[in-house]
């Protein structure tokens, strides 16, 4: 289902092998994802814990209630081995993941009655609400060998009767498992809600022995049956989802984008050992649109767009002619995870080979005509999977026949020849495909991912999904090839093949810890501690006891846990544990773990003596915080709690991107500062994650502070940070991963080395922080600098080192300056003089730069110069607040930012911090101080575009505004340019001479000019009376024009006690050359201005009072005396960002 934001993928699972059987008991599991690619696995939403699921939790469906409630009905088998329908319902509607799910306490809503075959009476549907207020519900059936639909009412979703019929049924033998019935749209490829009540078109689907089958036709809703059309009335299921390995599927609406989506199982074809061996049974399908084909008698499929985000790599082929019993190699990409889309023309179709009528069965046909079986037009597609000498091969492909009045496409996956292997199944499908090849041509798209192909014949119109084991053409060994086996030539219209990057699919770690204040009975028995199961009294601080009560326990998975001084050790070993009654003994002495069932996990440490006054439950909610003895109370950390987020560790790791900043849990400023956490598979929404590091050593117990992350050979990444330590002095540490295969790297253990440098020789122990990400010389020797200051100049102190953990400081600084201060947050890093990519920051040679940032002053400032990495030496071309020279990321609200390299897009990433302009106790009141931004947008901030509007070749006269209307002005993206005319009509002015902020202070958007002020005005008020001014205004100098770009925050609010500061900068452009452009991101009250496409930037931050959501206006205007031209204006709303914990 998808709920605010969230695709939600619930899914059977036996947690106690790889294979089913009578023995097994199943689970639901759950995992979530923003995108349908990428996903997170979270803790099983249910599992068997009542006499009405107590031998398996089994499959059903989730239903969104009026009130946006989602709920879950699923079949349970419960004691007596019968199967029942049962009703669950989140813990947490706030959660956005709906990690807790409760069972309804009067369970079961729906049993077998009416002669309903008590074990074949399961897997319910999603509901749907008829106009009568009505609930309505099927549940798939057997009664007297007969397969069903049942159909059952209810009014309140809680008390369900039987309906006097099924809403279908038919005398084809066995159970429908899995049934599906929804409505789609007549002539559109959007999705319909499950409950619309308009005329449409109606699907029945049901799963029956190894195959998804479906029907088309009406539902009569007087008379609550489905009504199949004319074609289908006379004949068993014939249409099918997939005409391969797909089974057990189920569909969704995602109102988000106005599709029905598809969900299907792949289920393995080897053997039971094989599955055992490798520790799993079944994969999930590529999530697919579904929508009703033009001609109305069949479903589409199509994967969703979202996997087109995958592409990397790209090959392609136009009008290649293929030869009758020829090949070509599509080389070029990973052909062993890559998506193909090819589209075929062909010869004369009078030749194609006479169909027999008594060839009805699609899969029966392309067993006798393989492949390797020639014929008149065709064989002709996709060799995949391929060994180099083709004995291994997957072969999808077309064959042409010539009918009575028609032509027939005949569409094969043939896994003869897919493996070497003995005891696999190598079974080939076929479908018919409703295309007329007299007028269309014949496509196909593959995707394929190493042991699973899901080819998309027809556009979607027939898919087939294999399931293969391949010997020889696995990862970089696998060939693709395009072939035709017939006699006759056809033509590659068309074909594109890209690699495809690998998604995210990991656990995500559900144990995370904080002291509670709730207090569980539990028992202890010598060893043993009987399980907590009710809540006994709420303590307050200082009343830490645990009371004797008797309880019995359930399940459970213990986790071994160890308590070293006054921290808990995260977890390092998880073991089922399924023993009722009991619990095992942790391996620490005198703690034991326990399930505390609705809160997900708990430890109860047994004190000495065993107590009751020292006995103590602690139990997961989301965070990590050190516990003393019995003292310190309860506490959750809400995302927006943090002190100045400085970024301090962003980098991209593995296909994820990480974001590491400096925040306080316990307030909204500075304190108590650790290292917060957050991931993104986009640079745009995000998850996080629990802290990666907090004070908890002698050399780091007064704060974890600034510094950076780098990735070492074997590209392993490390975190070189600033303790702040017992005596309150700087020291640098290292910390690295836990545990390398957890894509989130969630758990960083400190070294035992640490602190790693420590001030010395005179440096200022209280001034000495902020380590850069390293880079590596050509003698293998490492380096990274430190911020600091030398008799109160700014310096870069050098430090190298072989090992990354022994550091020597080096004999003179990279840099230091004479006019400035403690320079805090230093970046080094290597820029092309040639090309926009980025580069990896120990890249060194010819052609390349070398940037060198301080933050010091409140502002970011930035030197160029050449870096000679055999010397150590730098020399800028322009020092540190040289006259005329004094480069700046951003000439607003920015500072102590960071910059990355993104391997994947080959770009280096700046972040920086936008601090507040109000008061302090303003921010203690809303709980936060600073956010995020980026310098030159990243193109993925372009994925929250929504709704657009233009204009074009606008006159703006003096002394007008134009409002830009239809787009969400609290909310948006805009760009605009604007030319000029009569520049020699531009005040004069020695720009050298002025500071441009007290210039844009003293001539703000209000005092008129020649050539502007103009620009935009945004979070306006519809009166102006508030308002934000982004504008230029052209001077004219002794050589050349000088363009000033102004953010004037004068009138931004009608607020008291908030900075209104006016900012200001010139931007190197030559307006007699080149129009003057300007982009704004407007975000409620940030506004991040790129002028001249981003050579000069400036962020505002503000706090308007009227204009402020639907009330918050955008105008384009001229306060000039000159008219300008707005020959380009695009604006666009834009959707919110996903920002969750995990």
């Amino acid at each position: 289902m998808y709920y605010k934001g969230v695709y939600h993928l619930f899914y059977q699972y036996n947690p106690n092998g790889a294979v089913f059987d009578s023995g097994n008991t199943i689970e639901w599991a759950h995992s979530v994802s923003y995108d349908l690619v990428n996903w997170i696995h979270l803790s099983h939403a249910l599992y068997p814990t009542k006499q009405f699921d107590i031998n398996s939790c089994w499959s059903g469906s989730a239903t969104i209630l009026p009130g946006n409630k989602p709920v879950i009905v699923y079949t349970g088998v419960d004691a007596k081995r019968q199967q029942v329908q049962n009703l669950a319902m989140p813990k947490n509607l706030s959660d956005p993941f709906l990690k807790e799910w409760e069972k309804y306490s009067h369970n079961p809503i729906l049993s077998p009655t009416n002669g309903i075959k008590p074990d074949s009476f399961r897997d319910p549907s999603t509901a749907w609400l008829g106009q009568d207020g009505k609930w309505r519900i099927i549940v798939g059936g057997e009664k007297n060998g007969q397969g069903m639909a049942l159909l059952y009412h209810s009014r309140d979703f809680l008390h369900w009767t039987l309906g006097r019929n099924p809403l279908y049924s038919e005398a084809k033998k066995g159970i429908w498992e899995c049934p599906d019935f929804y409505p789609v749209y007549i002539n559109s490829r959007n999705g319909v809600e499950t409950f619309s009540s308009r005329s449409l078109k109606y699907v029945l689907k049901a799963s029956i022995g190894t195959k998804d089958y479906y029907k088309l036709g009406t539902y009569a809703s007087d008379v609550e049956r489905f009504i199949p059309d004319k074609t289908f009335r006379e004949t068993n299921f014939n249409l099918r989802y997939d005409y391969g390995k797909f089974y057990a599927s189920k569909t969704f609406f995602d109102h988000s984008t106005s599709r029905r989506i598809l969900c299907g199982w792949i289920n393995e074809s080897d053997s039971s050992a094989d599955d055992i061996k490798k520790g799993w049974s079944g994969i999930h399908a590529v999530p697919r649109r579904v929508f009703l084909g033009k001609t109305g008698k069949q479903l589409v499929q199509w994967p969703v767009e979202e996997i087109e985000r995958l592409r990397e790599k790209h090959v392609g082929y136009h009008d290649k002619k293929l030869k009758g019993h020829s090949s070509i190699e599509i080389a070029g990409i990973t052909t062993s995870q890559a998506d193909v889309e090819v589209t075929f023309k062909l010869p004369k179709l009078e030749e194609a080979e006479a169909m027999n009528p008594d060839w009805v069965d699609p899969q029966l046909l392309c067993s006798k005509k393989n492949a390797a079986i020639n014929s008149r037009v065709g064989p002709f597609g996709l060799l995949v999977l391929a060994a180099k000498d083709l004995s291994e091969q997957t072969a999808i492909f077309f064959r042409i026949f010539k009918g009575h009045n028609n032509y027939v496409v005949l569409m094969c996956s043939d896994q003869r020849r897919s493996s070497m292997r003995k005891g696999v199944d190598k079974t080939t499908y076929g479908a018919f495909v409703d295309i007329d090849p007299r007028h269309e041509m014949v496509s196909l798209r593959s995707l394929v991912d190493h042991s699973v192909i899901e080819s998309f014949g027809g556009e979607g119109r027939a898919c087939i999904t294999a399931r293969v084991y391949p010997v020889f053409p696995i990862d970089k060994e696998a060939h693709l090839h395009a072939f035709n086996n017939g006699s006759l030539d056809v033509v590659i219209s068309r074909l594109d093949a890209w690699s495809d990057d690998r998604c995210t699919n990991k656990i995500s770690e559900w144990i995370l810890w904080t002291p509670s204040e709730i207090c569980l009975c539990a028992r202890l028995e010598g060893d043993q501690v009987l399980a907590p199961t009710v809540l006994a009294t709420l303590w307050e601080p200082g009343h830490c006891f645990f009371p004797r009560a008797d309880a019995a326990a359930s399940n459970v998975l213990v986790v071994w846990a160890e308590r070293t001084k006054t921290n808990w050790a995260q977890p390092r070993d998880r073991t089922p544990w399924r023993r009722p009654r009991q619990y095992q003994k942790c391996q620490a002495r005198g703690e034991s773990c326990f399930d505390a069932f609705a809160f997900d996990f708990g430890i109860l440490r047994v004190g000495s003596g065993q107590k009751e006054g020292e006995n103590r439950a602690e139990f997961v909610t989301r965070q990590l915080f050190p516990v003393d003895g019995g003292g310190g109370g309860g506490g959750e950390l809400t995302q927006e709690q943090s002190s100045r987020p400085n970024w301090r560790g962003p980098m991209y790791y593995k296909g994820i991107y990480h974001l590491f900043y400096q925040a306080n849990p316990h307030g909204a400023v500075w304190g108590n500062i650790s290292w917060g956490h957050s991931i993104s598979y986009d640079l745009v929404n995000w998850v996080h994650l629990d802290y990666a590091i907090y004070p908890s050593e002698p050399y780091d117990i007064n704060g974890c502070w600034s510094g950076s992350v780098t990735i070492l050979s074997g590209g392993n990444p490390a975190i070189l940070y600033t303790g702040n330590n017992f005596e309150n002095n700087q020291v640098q540490n290292l910390a690295v991963p836990r545990n390398l295969s957890d894509p989130f790297l969630r758990e960083w253990v400190k070294s035992p080395y640490n602190p790693l440098m420590t001030p010395d020789g005179g440096i200022d122990p209280k001034q000495y922080r902020d380590p850069t990400t390293a880079w590596l010389g050509p003698d293998k020797v490492w380096r990274t600098i430190i911020g600091s200051q030398i008799n109160g100049h700014g310096t870069a102190l050098l430090y190298h080192s072989k090992t990354f953990l022994n550091w020597t400081r080096g004999e003179n600084p990279l840099h230091f300056s004479n006019k400035t201060g403690m320079w805090e947050c230093p970046d080094f890093y290597p820029v092309s003089m040639s090309v926009k990519n980025g580069l990896d920051t120990s890249v060194q040679g010819r052609g390349i730069k070398h940037v060198l940032k301080a933050s010091f002053s409140d502002h970011d400032y930035y030197v160029i110069g050449k870096y000679d990495v055999q010397t150590d030496k730098y020399i800028v071309d322009f020092d540190f607040m040289d006259s005329g020279e004094q480069f700046r990321y951003d000439y607003g609200i920015f500072y102590a930012s960071k910059t990355f390299y993104d391997s994947a897009k080959k770009r280096r990433i700046l972040w920086g911090w936008v601090t507040e302009a109000d008061s302090r106790s303003d921010d203690i009141n809303k709980g936060w101080a600073g956010l995020q931004l980026v310098q030159w947008p990243v193109e993925e901030v372009e994925k929250l575009r929504t709704k657009q509007v233009n204009l074009q070749n606008k006159e703006l006269k003096g002394g007008s505004v134009h409002e830009i209307s239809g787009v969400t002005a609290s909310q948006a993206d805009v760009e605009i340019s604007f030319e000029l005319s009569n520049l020699k009509e531009a005040e004069f002015i020695q720009a050298n001479l002025v500071d441009p902020q007290v210039l844009c202070s003293q001539r703000n958007a209000s005092t008129k000019g020649t050539i502007g002020p103009f620009g935009l005005l945004v979070l306006a008020s519809k009166d102006l009376t508030e308002q934000t001014a982004i504008s230029f205004r052209i001077f004219k100098g002794l050589e050349k024009y000088n363009v000033l770009m102004c953010s004037d925050q004068s009138r931004s609010s009608s607020r008291e006690g908030v900075d209104k500061a006016t900012f200001g900068a010139f931007v190197d452009v030559d307006p007699s050359r080149e129009k003057i452009s300007l982009r704004s991101l407007i975000d409620h009250s940030i506004v991040e201005s790129f002028g001249g496409e981003g050579r000069t930037c400036m962020t505002a931050r503000v706090y308007p009072k009227l204009a402020i959501d639907k009330e918050a206006h955008l105008y384009a205007f001229n306060n000039g005396s000159q008219s300008v031209t707005i020959t380009s204006l695009t604006a666009w709303s834009m959707k919110k960002a996903q920002i969750a914990p995990i």
